[in-house]
């Protein structure tokens, strides 16, 4: 099924990589979780990777209190980490936001602006 922002389970690692990209909207963004959160190859543990270096525009306060919401409730259901990836510094800013409020919730939850820190944030948590 398509999604409006791609994503890529490597099962070896226990992720779920999705590529966000264009306008990235809230709308965009849950539909996109509800899409992972009802794969089958998801599993319990996995992490959840957003890749937000492509989007063109950042969300609203607003939209990014409800998107965390969302995002932990995902989280707890699955019980792995979550990182947010933003290179430009208002990208990265909102990200950071979100790592936040999903915090809040009791998620382990964390921005960057290197993809590869991301990536290693969440293999040392699982070792």
């Amino acid at each position: 099924m398509p999604t409006p922002h791609p994503y890529e389970i490597d099962p070896s690692r226990r992720q779920v990589w999705v590529q966000a990209e264009g306008a990235c909207t809230l709308a965009d963004a849950k539909a996109t979780l509800t899409a992972v959160d009802g794969d089958a190859r998801v599993g319990p543990g996995f992490a959840l990777l957003f890749d937000l270096r492509n989007c063109r525009e950042e969300l609203q306060l607003f939209e990014v209190e409800e998107l965390a919401r969302t995002i932990a409730r995902s989280a707890r259901s699955r019980g792995g980490p979550i990182a947010f990836v933003a290179q430009r510094t208002s990208a990265f800013g909102v990200a950071h936001m979100l790592a936040s409020f999903v915090r809040i919730e009791g998620c382990r939850a964390s921005a960057f602006q290197d993809l590869d820190a991301a990536v290693s944030w969440v293999d040392d948590l699982r070792h």
